[in-house]
This record gives structure tokens, sequence and C-alpha cells, in this order.
């Protein structure tokens, strides 16, 4: 199976074209899986140039790798002896998509679309964004537990004062330490987040890169731009 997948507001949670969004996790395992399952991923997106090259590079960072990008699997135009600027796919993922027959279904007598109620504002409440912005933080931790003990207030402090970036950088630095280690010795969720944090603050390690940073360019999931 061949699935086409849009970038913006799809592999990420909210559209923030021109920079880029926060992952939406769900999709990326997803394709992930699917892809581990022999099917064939292609990145369709009206992003070109360098933009286009943002895109693919935060998503292999984050271990989603495509077999085409904006372009038809070779297969097909050798084929078909043409390359059409809409690519071939089983199934196509978009935020924006209705299926046909939702389409008809939903058409006034003054032939109006509705069921534009699907579609959000573009807009992120403060509120969203702060729970976005820790949910994909937790991802990222190794021990997953005591998440109900984290207040609103807590997230948002941490979010506020330490911002996205460093509390990554936090956790890779965290995560780097306890390489080897037996998880009985690894900080719980809400341990890490209330203080334990602190000791892998920037200030606080000396300059220290996290392995990730190291071996390859980082991507800034709160800005979506990328630094080497």
């Amino acid at each position: 199976m061949i699935l086409a997948v849009d970038f913006d507001g799809t592999i990420t949670m909210e559209s923030a074209y021109p920079q880029i969004g926060l992952p939406n996790w769900d999709m990326i395992e997803y394709l992930k899986k699917a892809k581990d399952g022999g099917n064939r991923i292609i990145l369709w997106s009206c992003r070109e140039g360098n933009l286009l090259d943002d895109a693919v590079k935060f998503c292999e960072q984050l271990g989603l790798h495509f077999d085409a990008v904006n372009d038809n699997l070779p297969e097909f135009t050798e084929k078909y002896g043409s390359n059409s600027r809409k690519v071939f796919a089983d199934y196509y993922i978009d935020d924006k998509c209705f299926k046909a027959s939702e389409v008809t279904q939903k058409v006034s007598k003054t032939g109006k679309v509705i069921g534009a109620h699907r579609r959000r504002s573009g807009k992120v409440s403060e509120s969203d964004e702060v729970g976005q912005q820790f949910e994909s933080l937790w991802k990222m931790y190794p021990k997953k537990l005591g998440k109900g003990q984290i207040t609103r207030k807590c997230k948002e402090t941490l979010l506020r004062e330490v911002g996205y970036d460093q509390m990554t950088r936090c956790i890779e630095r965290y995560k780097d330490s306890i390489r080897g280690k037996d998880m009985q010795y690894v900080m719980h969720g809400s341990t890490f987040f209330h203080s334990g944090y602190v000791d892998f603050l920037d200030e606080n390690t000396d300059g220290y890169v996290p392995e990730t940073e190291q071996k390859t360019s980082s991507v800034n999931r709160e800005t979506g731009r990328v630094w080497q």
C-alpha cells in the first residue's frame, strides 16, 4: 500500500507554516509502523526548497523516512512513461481533505459546502499550546510515571521560565547520564519535571551538548527551525 501524507497540520499538530509546528506523535508512530509493515510513504506537501528540506530533516530526526518526497515512486513513472503532478497513492492523508461522499452529503440547497466546523481556525489557544508542548516533552522522557502529579501550574511555569527547547535539552542530557543504568535508578517523570531537571539546565552543565545534538543537526520543535 502507498500512503501520500501531508506535512503541516498532519505530521505536525497544527500548521505553523513557514515554521514547523509540534510533532503529531500519533500520526508519526502510525506512519513508522505502516512503513515497518512494508507500506511505502510519500511526503506530499506544498512546501518546496529549503522549507521542504527542513520538513524532511524534521521527520528524519523523529525516525520517519520517506520513499519519495513530492514525487511519484520510480516504478510508476517508469510504468506509465510520465510523472504526473498528482502523486499516485492508495490513500491520501491530509488535515484538509474531504471524502467525495462527505462533500455530497453536506451540500446545502444553496450549493454551499457545509461541515466546515470540522476544521479549527489554525490558531492554538495558549492553554492548548501548553498541553501540546508538555505532551511532547513527556513522550521524550524515559520513565513515564507520576504524570497525574504534575499540575497545570507546574507545566505552565516550566514552559514559561525554562522553555520548551531547554527542557528538551535537559531530557536528552539526563538520558545520556543514565544510559546503561537499570530503570529502577531512573527518576519518575513527576520527579524530573518538578525538580530533577534543574541539574541539567544549560547553566548547570558547562555547555555540555547532548549526544543527539552532537551527531546531527537539531530541530527546534517549538519554532520548527533547524540548526547545526
